[in-house]
């Protein structure tokens, strides 16, 4: 089932999302798979802002998450120490600080244009910010603890998952709700995402079900049961809106028709799948497991095209890079490793996290990974120049900042 959650506490999502509390000083080098030391440095410290809040506790890392801001530029961070940070890519300082939250801050995501932060937290409320200036700009008083947010491919609708079995619709300009989705059954929404197109929500849950939703009505329009799909943390359309692909605690991803929610392909593995993910095109898809192996499938017959062997513990996280060239994998071991997709060569093993690293994701331009661990840390690497006809060598890269990775995408929160 991969990364155990804390008690009372929701799985971590496998899909993508990334955790941070804090950006620790000391960064370690990569090295390749042969064990050759590389020059790419991690080390800026995004933990330590030059004034630090009144009341901040390194120590208090909840269930958090990670939003970009200006593409290339900054970053947003969501706490257990109950407030929201913007980091300066560059120099690591802490340019903003939104404060207000009463409880962890489970969920933060950005609008596609980066001027906007939307966080979600156990105090029941969901908040809207400026992104630039840090002004509250919307503060909705809701019925129970929010565990997912997510905005709209056009930045003007907000979904929210609840403790509570429902997620809610918000336009907003108007900051009025929209809709509101209620699972028939009991069960967390670990997981929510809109289409490419903004018209249907899928919704992934602790009772086994994946849902979509009229986005405009909150009509369900379809449940996508196999009857044995276990609990789902991991959803996401596939780019064209047509196909939904999800991840749950079975040993299988599976990839439905979104207009019917037929069952069009099952993806195995030996254990539980953790992460599955899309390529951009969407003929590729990527699936990690607790057997400890990645798997590359094609996305339209689910033939299996490769595996991906050599981490020594569960895979907890896989994504494509935008170009299509790389493939990232997050393990248990602690280690990151990047891969050439079309060859399935191990290119660079990234280390430096101390703990089970939850999540891994490349920025929108591909020049930067993001990572997430359970040693509240975030870290982000340069990954430009890992590519298979462009080794490092004793180059340094440095550290840079985390791009606008999850703008208009559905991203979960994470567990420490």
């Amino acid at each position: 089932m991969g990364l155990p959650a804390e008690e009372g506490q929701p799985p971590v999502d496998r899909a993508g999302g990334g955790s941070a509390e804090h950006l620790l000083a000391g960064g370690q080098p990569g090295r390749n798979p042969a064990g050759d030391r590389l020059g790419g440095y991690h080390g800026a410290n995004l933990g330590r802002p030059k004034r630090p809040t009144a009341g901040a506790s390194r120590g208090s890392c909840g269930r958090h998450r990670v939003g970009g801001v200006q593409p290339g530029r900054q970053i947003a961070t969501g706490s257990g120490d109950r407030t929201v940070r913007i980091w300066d890519a560059q120099s690591g300082e802490a340019l903003l600080v939104l404060e207000g939250h009463n409880g962890v801050i489970y969920s933060v995501a950005t609008s596609p244009d980066g001027k906007r932060i939307v966080t979600g937290s156990n105090d029941r409320t969901a908040r809207i910010w400026d992104a630039l200036t840090g002004r509250q700009l919307d503060l909705m008083d809701l019925s129970n603890r929010i565990w997912s947010v997510a905005y709209g491919p056009k930045g003007n609708r907000v979904a929210i998952g609840f403790q509570d079995s429902k997620a809610q619709v918000w336009d907003v300009a108007s900051r009025k709700q929209l809709a509101e989705m209620k699972s028939p059954g009991y069960g967390t929404i670990y997981s929510v995402a809109f289409s490419p197109d903004g018209s249907r929500i899928v919704t992934g849950s602790a009772d086994t079900m994946a849902r979509i939703w009229d986005a405009q009505s909150g009509e369900l329009l379809m449940t996508l049961d196999s009857n044995d799909i276990g609990e789902i943390y991991s959803v996401s359309f596939s780019p064209d809106s047509a196909r939904v692909l999800t991840g749950s605690s079975t040993k299988a991803a599976r990839i439905w028709e979104a207009q019917t929610g037929r069952l069009l392909l099952t993806l195995n593995h030996d254990e539980g799948v953790n992460s599955a993910a899309y390529n951009r095109v969407g003929d590729k898809i990527v699936t990690g497991s607790d057997d400890r192996i990645t798997r590359v499938w094609d996305g339209a017959s689910g033939e299996l095209l490769m595996e991906l062997k050599g981490q020594n513990a569960e895979i907890s996280s896989v994504a494509f890079s935008p170009d299509e060239t790389r493939i990232v994998t997050a393990s248990k071991d602690t280690t990151v490793w990047i891969w050439d997709a079309e060859s399935g060569q191990s290119l660079v093993i990234l280390e430096g996290h101390g703990d089970e690293i939850a999540s891994a994701a490349f920025s929108q331009d591909g020049q930067r990974i993001v990572t997430g661990s359970r040693d509240r840390t975030a870290r982000v690497w340069d990954a430009a120049p890992w590519r298979l006809d462009d080794y490092p060598g004793n180059e340094t890269h440095s550290l840079m900042h985390r791009y606008n990775l999850w703008s208009h995408e559905r991203h979960r929160d994470l567990s420490r």
